[in-house]
């Protein structure tokens, strides 16, 4: 039997939060909207002294984007290009975020505009792309929520 392990992030689909853990962390925050959010709660709750775990014998069924590109040896999520806007978006946030480790933050925003140039000349709907990019940086870096 394989016993629960400590992680740095999970994803918040399937989680379970002690009632008074998370009156001491916080509730997740809705100003992210879509993408970042367990990651932000993870990391704010590691700063307040809390871990996260874990179990490995809990199976959930989940997929990441809508689809994926294959790109010579990796396959590349496809998200749609509103949900795009909010990943470009909030990982800038993350970076004035005094819980988050600033290499992290920077590495988030750089993987971002990697995959977005990805998505603009691999995939189908690359206006949408380009359109999702400019807002995605736009507010990002002026702090609109």
């Amino acid at each position: 039997m394989e016993k629960p392990f400590a992680a740095s992030l999970i994803i918040s689909s399937g989680s379970l939060v002690a009632a008074d853990a998370l009156r001491a962390i916080g509730p997740m925050d809705e100003r992210f909207f879509i993408d970042y959010v367990d990651t932000e709660w993870c990391l704010r709750a590691q700063a307040k002294g809390y871990s996260i775990y874990v179990n490995p014998q809990v199976q959930m069924l989940h997929s990441i984007g809508d689809n994926s590109l294959k790109l010579l040896k990796w396959r590349v999520p496809v998200h749609s290009a509103f949900r795009r806007y909010y990943r470009i978006r909030n990982a800038f946030f993350l970076l004035k975020m005094p819980h988050v480790p600033t290499l992290l933050a920077v590495r988030e925003i750089a993987f971002n505009l990697v995959h977005q140039m990805v998505l603009i000349l691999f995939g189908q709907n690359k206006m949408g792309y380009v359109s999702s990019l400019w807002r995605g940086l736009k507010d990002g870096l002026n702090g609109k929520y």
